[in-house]
């Protein structure tokens, strides 16, 4: 038996030397444990670095890195513009964290209603009542593709056919080849026609 001080009240309590060396018997009692484990701990946030408090059984679970979900999961996204092993996150603010670009919030309805349903790459109307994945539908192009540095800003952003934001891949829009635009105006016009 080894004798050990309690991390609640500070008095000394006899405990096993087993159980010392596991880190077990910190508490003299159980009334100090539940003292002792519901007492807060101030913390700071390893993604945003926000201040914030948690219970000392988390902090000793080891939580208390992050102050919510979605610094818990920014963090396990890491910018990688080298397209590194891992898959591309999905929303918005997720990928222009992987290719290490700024990102500011926008809403696809009020980038269509700027660009007045307007596709941006064949000049084509889009349809409003076409859903994805009708090739004619509605999507967003980055006019400068995150893989190539261009910010997920509006500025940087334009309504587009979905068949021409795919046909377009990742290249910027000037660099669309004259006969690559006839093409996609021809298919708009087969699609319009049908």
């Amino acid at each position: 038996m080894v004798e050990r001080e309690c991390e609640s009240c500070g008095a000394g309590f006899p405990i096993r030397e087993v159980d010392a060396a596991r880190g077990r018997g910190k508490f003299c009692s159980r009334a100090c444990q539940a003292k002792g484990q519901s007492r807060r701990i101030d913390c700071s946030c390893e993604q945003c670095g926000a201040e914030f408090s948690l219970n000392a059984a988390a902090v000793a679970r080891g939580e208390g890195r992050y102050c919510s979900k979605r610094c818990y999961g920014d963090s396990k996204i890491v910018a990688r513009p080298d397209r590194g092993s891992g898959s591309i996150p999905k929303s918005k603010r997720q990928r222009a964290k992987y290719w290490g670009v700024d990102y500011e919030p926008y809403s696809r309805q009020a980038i269509f209603e700027r660009d007045n349903f307007v596709c941006g790459l064949c000049f084509g109307i889009i349809d409003s009542a076409l859903e994805y994945p009708h090739d004619m539908s509605a999507s967003i192009d980055h006019i400068v593709p995150m893989s190539l540095g261009g910010s997920n800003i509006p500025d940087n952003v334009q309504a587009a056919h979905l068949v021409c934001n795919r046909s377009k891949n990742n290249r910027e829009s000037d660099q669309l080849q004259q006969h690559e635009r006839v093409e996609l105006l021809k298919l708009f016009s087969a699609f319009a026609n049908a």
